[in-house]
């Protein structure tokens, strides 16, 4: 098995800064960030049934919640805010934006921001340290959203916290071996993978388990090469020169216009039509590369997760937690998509008018609204998740 490496340390540290594109700990994200103008306008809100007998945002009491992410610019970012502005107005709370990058320091300070500006709970894609002593010693909620630790004196800390709500992310070891089984199905017996720096961030760092076990169970399809970095670009050329029986590609994630940039390299490196790609958070171009078959296989639809999040974090708000050992992720299944026809109903279903989870389907999982919301409610949603199970539950919304 042949393994390549690229020293890139300058250029790996410069292209960070530029594709993150931090705005800063202490900056609130103003209400309509630059993104795809379907994705910033509101969902359609859906009035409270009153056979469910929730109740009205005008009937619950008012609460501030803090949001931290690494940006809301790209679409699975906008998609996050689009989510919880809606929910805010379902559960008349203020949703208070902040960037924490990728830099710890700036997660911390962002933590400490938000709890100065009266946030009385957080959902963040990181939960530092720093971050739960912070919440502990002020008393605010904080939940972790689309990512999970699994770092032994951060769980401890969390195990002891009487504010750490828990940890709700993607199922994302399922995601990096589906993709190897996806493409191996498809023909594809030659195959490279990149991936973000090791330890940089766990749901990514699971993808490449996935990937790995899965690649021992397939022992006839090779691993030609990998790159765990920033400099993704120049390490498909590099690929692309060196591996000419190259036939498969599988990237473990491309938010920031990350994807995009590798379908572009794909053109230019001459690839299209002899490698089939896989990857995970839908963007610019993935209906056309599901048109031409470059791309085979892509994962997405986990903005609802953060939606998920919230109403754990609201759970502990009002005095009803749900979630027994915050230690313990819950995990989630993304959403495949393989074909035209499925990504144009996820356009429709999933990132259209209307949510995945309306509000009253959130309102379900609070304990002081349904007496039968618990974690075994959770982890049925989670099961269930995807295209059609959507489908069904919303076709008459529509």
């Amino acid at each position: 098995m042949k393994k390549f490496t690229m020293l890139l340390s300058i250029v790996l540290v410069l292209m960070l800064t530029l594709s993150l594109a931090a705005c800063g700990a202490e900056k609130a994200v103003e209400d309509k960030p630059a993104a795809k103008p379907e994705s910033t306008e509101g969902f359609k809100e859906i009035e409270v049934s009153d056979e469910s007998g929730y109740p009205k945002a005008a009937d619950l009491p008012k609460h501030k919640i803090g949001v931290l992410y690494w940006g809301y610019t790209d679409l699975l970012g906008s998609q996050i805010k689009k989510n919880l502005d809606y929910l805010g107005k379902e559960f008349n709370c203020e949703m208070v934006y902040a960037d924490g990058g990728m830099a710890i320091e700036g997660y911390v300070t962002a933590t400490e921001n938000l709890i100065q500006n009266g946030a009385e709970g957080i959902i963040s894609i990181f939960a530092l340290p720093g971050m739960i002593e912070a919440c502990e010693k002020a008393g605010v909620y904080l939940v972790q959203g689309l990512n999970e630790t699994s770092d032994e004196d951060t769980l401890t800390l969390m195990k002891n916290s009487k504010y750490f709500v828990g940890m709700f992310t993607e199922n994302d070891y399922e995601c990096g071996y589906t993709m190897v089984e996806d493409l191996y199905n498809k023909g594809c017996r030659n195959i490279t993978y990149m991936s973000p720096t090791p330890g940089m961030a766990a749901n990514h760092d699971n993808r490449v388990r996935g990937i790995e076990d899965a690649l021992k169970d397939y022992p006839d399809m090779q691993l030609l090469s990998n790159y765990r970095g920033e400099a993704q670009v120049e390490a498909l050329q590099n690929f692309a020169a060196v591996y000419p029986e190259m036939d498969g590609l599988i990237v473990t994630g491309g938010t920031q216009g990350g994807t995009e940039s590798i379908y572009q390299t794909i053109q230019s490196e001459g690839l299209s039509g002899k490698v089939k790609f896989a990857t995970i958070d839908i963007g610019e171009g993935t209906a056309e590369r599901l048109e031409s078959g470059d791309l085979a296989w892509i994962a997405g639809g986990q903005y609802p997760t953060t939606g998920i999040a919230f109403s754990a974090l609201y759970n502990a708000l009002v005095g009803t937690p749900v979630i027994e050992d915050c230690t313990k992720t819950v995990y989630r299944p993304f959403m495949s998509i393989q074909s035209p026809e499925e990504f144009e109903q996820y356009i429709k279903y999933v990132d259209g008018d209307i949510p995945p989870y309306t509000g009253d389907e959130v309102k379900a999982l609070i304990k002081k609204f349904n007496p039968d919301a618990s974690l075994d409610l959770y982890e049925q949603y989670g099961k269930a998740y995807g295209i059609q199970d959507v489908v069904e539950r919303h076709k008459d919304l529509f």
